[in-house]
């Protein structure tokens, strides 16, 4: 066997051994420090046989069409009709799961949120223009203030509001999964493990909170952003969504590596020098325009930006005067268990893909434009994740990294197929097992964090200054 091989054989076995892990995580319960990222599979009798029958059903099938004919059939682009057809089935079915099995919310963010889409002067600076749209929506559809009724009009708006943008959010990250995918069963295996991603899908079934449309942001920023990379889409496109999103969630910012690279590459095109000049204006324009809803006046960006940097300052975590975790606290037990936990639950097939087919990459340095920029969002994106401090404590704040893993599945499941390219035999079964997995996963988190509430509660403390 060459060296080749055996290290496609190790990276087989790293990844089903981690597959295998995380669903036995899920059976067994392990009484561990923190349960809430894997526990309650056995909230029902019939969701552990569920979970068999997905382990043993869904490699199985996995590898027989991973070997067929369906597989290989070209990939064209989606044309506009269908995309819009999608998102009108995903705009009445999200809307309607949304208002009939709200989700459980812990934390206390929700009440934020409300607050802003109810009273605009209510509205907070790192996500200003997020809650100005939510006070817009509310206000057109739920009327003026009167009372309780009140109250629940505008909760009531904004869920469905916020289920839109999660129909939005997975429209998007199937477009982008096309432009990523080199056939058919490509671009349906990485739009299902996409789909299938607990952090994408909570929130995008009715979430009260700024991440839905920060997530329907990103994931429009990485379809429009692919296509611009393949010539299919002027680079303004993904230039103005990037220009808007940091006045939207200031996690948004999180887009500027990748944003660069992007004009990077379309610099180095035959006209490309001209369409970046266009796209860097469309950029300008967004971006000074965006504060005109809070501030009154087009490029008011020192103001905002002294906004959100006082804001910041105020937090009550472990640091009394920055959202980040102190210097101390990154290395010691507790935040990397924090840290752990949240990737298990938020995306743990996704980030466990990206790192070990991402190694494989590396070895054989295998790196497309495509690959390339969607790193350049999923590093920041971890930093983030390793840096940001869940003052609420990481089971009431694990929202706050939800929205990120429309890049890590994407990453992650585009380096897995890639790698699967190279004709491993265990690529077809790894795959249903993956997605076997995220489907357990569901099966046992989905809209079940209001299951031991406090003992969760007590396993992941709110943050208190040292």
């Amino acid at each position: 066997m060459t060296s080749q091989g055996h290290r496609g054989t190790a990276g087989a076995a790293v990844i089903g051994a981690g597959l295998g892990s995380v669903l036995l995580l899920h059976v067994l319960e392990p009484p561990l420090a923190i349960t809430w990222s894997y526990a309650h599979l056995w909230r029902h009798p019939a969701l552990p046989l569920a979970a068999l029958g997905l382990a043993v059903v869904l490699p199985a099938a996995a590898h027989r069409l991973v070997r067929s004919r369906l597989w290989r059939r070209p990939c064209p682009p989606w044309s506009w009709p269908v995309a819009l057809a999608l998102l009108a089935v995903l705009a009445i079915v999200l809307p309607l799961a949304a208002t009939r099995f709200p989700p459980f919310q812990p934390g206390l963010d929700q009440h934020y949120y409300l607050g802003a889409a109810n009273d605009a002067s209510r509205g907070i600076k790192r996500w200003y223009l997020g809650g100005w749209f939510a006070h817009v929506i509310a206000r057109h559809f739920a009327g003026a203030p009167r009372g309780l009724l009140q109250v629940w009009m505008v909760s009531d708006t904004v869920l469905r509001m916020n289920a839109l943008f999660g129909a939005v959010a997975l429209v998007a990250l199937a477009g982008a999964a096309r432009t990523l995918a080199a056939s058919r069963g490509e671009a349906v295996a990485l739009t299902v493990l996409a789909w299938t991603t607990f952090g994408v899908i909570e929130i995008s079934a009715g979430y009260l909170d700024i991440y839905p449309s920060a997530l329907a942001i990103l994931a429009l920023y990485l379809w429009a952003s692919l296509r611009a990379l393949r010539g299919e889409m002027h680079a303004a496109w993904p230039f103005a969504v990037a220009a808007l999103g940091p006045f939207w969630y200031e996690g948004l910012a999180s887009l500027a590596p990748s944003l660069a690279l992007l004009a990077w590459l379309v610099a180095r095109r035959p006209g490309g020098a001209v369409q970046l000049a266009a796209a860097s204006a469309v950029a300008l324009v967004v971006s000074g325009l965006a504060t005109l809803p809070g501030y009154g006046m087009p490029f008011a960006w020192g103001a905002f930006v002294r906004d959100v940097i006082a804001e910041n300052a105020t937090e009550f975590g472990y640091s009394p005067t920055t959202s980040l975790v102190p210097w101390p606290m990154l290395v010691s037990a507790t935040h990397l268990r924090e840290v752990l936990h949240t990737v298990l639950l938020v995306d743990p097939v996704g980030v466990l893909l990206l790192v070990v087919c991402g190694a494989a990459a590396l070895r054989q340095r295998r790196c497309e434009p495509e690959i390339l920029f969607l790193a350049t969002l999923a590093l920041p994106y971890l930093a983030y994740l390793l840096l940001m401090d869940a003052v609420q404590g990481a089971f009431a704040d694990w929202d706050l990294f939800s929205f990120g893993t429309a890049t890590t599945s994407l990453l992650g499941g585009a380096l897995f197929v890639r790698w699967g390219r190279y004709g491993s035999p265990a690529f077809g079964a790894l795959l249903g097992l993956a997605v076997a997995t995220n489907a357990v996963h569901l099966l046992a988190r989905f809209h079940a964090l209001g299951i031991d509430v406090e003992r969760h509660l007590a396993e992941s403390p709110i943050h208190v200054p040292p």
